[in-house]
């Protein structure tokens, strides 16, 4: 196995630990031999602050002589936790894997707490709600969403949840003046009012949903709020990158010929920001993507003529008015791509999540 798909592996190693690291590539020159001209070790993620003391995790591209070193900090995988197994719930888990989260389901019904029931889920728990809390041992980085099928249960997870570590977001469904009243009774019983005025309810943007799957779009653009913007982080690093840990679980794991696209730097309004990429292979197919249409294509078309070469290039994708007026394209700007050769492997990586 090479070195670099040993690289890969240890950075998923610390992710999957819960543990944040960065992937840092120094890259002498514009081209060369992947053997030669690429190296890669995995850091400490160095955040960026800004003036206010919010702190971002942001790709890194520096120049050094005629090349360049590259930081691509990867945090942890989201985990969002779903109290509750019905309709809402079901919606809620399909929109945010597609978003990325790493989604757990709960229930203490059987016919709902079924793994068969939610596919995208990497766990499902049927156990009493407190049970599970207690299981899944809540973090700083985890975010809840309490849809339970009534408002007993929704005040048993609300209770055992303040009794522990706050996790980045709680969010709780129910009408404004049940949820009042819930909330009044638990300050008597000496529950945090601070804590209790930090969980998001009536869950959810106010977008004026109603079906389930509406309901679920405005609780998930909601967890993406919490995810990306600074001042509902409370202290922890905003993600600030387009980097994509699937692409990343897949470059450790696949053994076959390919070429790997990674956006070093954007400017302007390009489709995507530093830190995406994707993977091209022989036969056209590919898997992520650095902003479809024009900029696209052109870097699929070189990557498949890298497949085999040990080499690698870094290219300027310049698509300016002229450009985006003669292929009808909606976003201009620039985008910085390094293209480089991803060799076979004699084997499959072996212990690598698939």
């Amino acid at each position: 196995m090479s070195e670099e798909r040993n690289c890969y592996e240890e950075l998923l190693r610390k992710i999957d630990a819960g543990e944040g690291a960065a992937l840092e590539t120094s890259i002498k020159g514009e081209e060369g031999f992947v053997q030669d001209g690429l190296q890669r070790e995995i850091v400490p993620v160095r955040p960026s602050v800004d003036g206010r003391g919010r702190a971002f995790a942001r790709v890194l591209c520096e120049q050094k002589g005629d090349g360049w070193i590259v930081t691509e900090p990867v945090l942890p995988k989201e985990r969002l936790i779903v109290m509750g197994g019905g309709h809402v719930s079901l919606e809620i888990c399909m929109f945010a894997a597609r978003c990325g989260f790493q989604v757990t389901v709960c229930d203490d019904r059987p016919e709902f707490a079924d793994p068969e029931r939610f596919p995208m889920a990497e766990q499902v728990l049927c156990a009493p709600f407190t049970e599970c809390i207690d299981r899944l041992e809540i973090t700083p980085y985890d975010f809840l969403v309490i849809v339970t099928r009534g408002h007993a249960h929704d005040g048993e997870c609300v209770r055992k949840i303040l009794s522990g570590t706050e996790p980045a977001y709680t969010g709780l469904i129910g009408s404004r003046s049940r949820v009042r009243a819930q909330f009044e009774m638990m300050e008597k019983e000496g529950l945090s009012r601070e804590r209790l005025n930090r969980i998001c309810t009536p869950i959810g943007l106010d977008i004026g949903s109603v079906t389930p799957a509406e309901i679920a779009v405005s609780i998930v653009a909601e967890l993406i709020a919490y995810r990306r913007k600074p001042e509902n982080n409370r202290g922890r690093i905003c993600k600030d990158t387009d980097l994509e840990i699937d692409v990343i679980r897949r470059l450790a794991a696949e053994h076959g010929p390919m070429a790997a696209a990674t956006i070093l730097a954007a400017e302007g309004s390009s489709p995507r920001g530093a830190g995406a990429k994707m993977l091209i292979k022989p036969d056209g197919s590919i898997f992520g993507t650095i902003g479809g249409g024009w900029g696209e294509a052109k870097v699929m078309r070189e990557a498949a003529e890298m497949i085999g070469s040990g080499k690698y290039r870094v290219r300027t994708i310049e698509m300016n008015a002229d450009v985006a007026a003669k292929e009808g394209m909606a976003c201009g700007g620039s985008m910085r791509v390094l293209i480089e050769d991803v060799p076979a492997d004699a084997a499959p990586a072996k212990d690598t999540p698939q």
